[in-house]
């Protein structure tokens, strides 16, 4: 009899547990908050002259759960050489210039909801004052969850954010003047003909205003073998430089030394810029098969030591009758 009520604790126990772990699991989903929020455009390019405004539609679509979020445009700065940027909460930095939605409905800064599958438009108007110096600006249009946390909940333990950068440039011309340098272009001296070829091109923004890489690096052997490389048109910000994002060049085989030109321009070029600035720069190297080549040589070496190796011969076994 006791072992039957022993027997009939532990199952409720069991079950009690069970039920307690499934219901704290079903609170922590429940609590826990999707955030799918996406803004369009993600990059936003622009030339205003002083005493100039210029409006830009952003779109923002929530595919998550409810949200309250906050708009802020804040500036940024490179945060390494690799197109990556760091937002700063100075806010300050980007004075003189105004920034403002549209239409006066929703203050910059103030809160909103944003319902699950809901979309929204906000119109942001950027103002340039007369007397505004004639440089880049670079800010951030970030979104960010309110401290008031979700819809019908009283909090968010933690905040997350999406940004739209913009790059301003404030110039009483079209074409601001674009002034650059090639810091490095470089390969391996030598590469294996059947290995792709890899290349470093480091460029360095001297002028006031950001540029674009148009331009491709071409690669010529003297053995009628060539090809090319697109550079990608990356932004460089002014007084920076930048590590550029290059594919490798991959034949199936080559062979013989190889010279590669780098070239491209500082702007696209078009009708109504047909001379951008151009900035070029060579390197050279030599493809030989060395990996096959060693492999031949051990190879070979493996066999003349088999070889040479001494032949044992056995003494003929004697016999007794």
């Amino acid at each position: 009899m006791k072992s039957q009520k022993l027997k009939v604790k532990t199952f409720a126990f069991c079950v009690l547990s069970f039920v307690f772990c499934a219901f704290n699991f079903v609170a922590k989903a429940a609590n826990a908050q999707t955030y799918s929020v996406s803004l369009w455009p993600p990059l936003l390019e622009l030339i205003i002259k002083p005493g100039k405004s210029a409006t830009q539609v952003y779109k923002i679509s929530n595919m998550g759960d409810p949200q309250i979020l906050i708009t802020k445009v804040l500036p940024f700065e490179p945060a390494d050489n690799q197109g990556n940027v760091n937002i700063l909460n100075l806010p300050t930095l980007l004075s003189p210039l105004n920034f403002s939605f549209q239409g006066g409905d929703l203050p910059l800064g103030k809160a909103f909801a944003l319902k699950s599958g809901e979309n929204r438009d906000l119109v942001l108007k950027i103002s340039v004052p007369k007397n505004t110096p004639e440089k880049d600006f670079y800010a951030s249009f970030v979104l960010e969850t309110s401290p008031e946390g979700k819809i019908g909940q009283s909090i968010t333990q933690t905040a997350a954010k999406i940004a739209g950068n913009i790059l301003i440039s404030v110039s009483n011309s079209l074409f601001p003047a674009k002034k650059g340098k090639i810091l490095e272009f470089s390969s391996p001296k030598i590469v294996d003909s059947f290995d792709a070829v890899p290349f470093v091109l480091k460029v360095e923004n001297l002028g006031d205003s950001f540029f674009k890489t148009f331009g491709e690096i071409k690669i010529e052997g003297i053995f009628n073998q060539s090809g090319t490389v697109k550079i990608l048109p990356e932004n460089i910000l002014a007084k920076t430089f930048r590590d550029l994002s290059l594919v490798p060049w991959k034949e199936k085989f080559i062979v013989g030394p190889f010279r590669a030109t780098a070239e491209f321009t500082l702007d696209e070029k078009s009708q109504e810029n047909p001379t951008p600035a151009k900035l070029t720069a060579q390197t050279n190297f030599l493809a030989l098969p060395y990996k096959a080549m060693f492999a031949l040589l051990i190879i070979i070496l493996i066999l003349i030591t088999i070889k040479n190796l001494p032949t044992r011969i056995n003494p003929p076994s004697h016999r007794t009758n």
